[in-house]
């Protein structure tokens, strides 16, 4: 299922909120540095319940395409 949703990743709408494992399998990065980049504010993070983060497309596109 994750792999669908990394491929289904570009049409989600920048508004949309994708979970940790996703936005990590997108920036070829691990979880734990997901979690650093909202830490130090580079991703925004949006914390739904106790137990579910998710993380702003938007946000995760504009750092992965940052505009010169």
């Amino acid at each position: 299922m994750e792999k669908n949703l990394v491929a289904q990743f570009q049409y989600l709408p920048n508004e949309a909120g994708a979970r940790v494992t996703t936005v990590a399998a997108v920036m070829g990065c691990s979880v734990p540095t997901v979690w650093r980049l909202a830490k130090a504010g580079k991703i925004k993070a949006v914390r739904l319940t106790n137990r579910m983060t998710v993380f702003n497309v938007g946000s995760v596109r504009d750092f992965l395409n940052p505009q010169k």
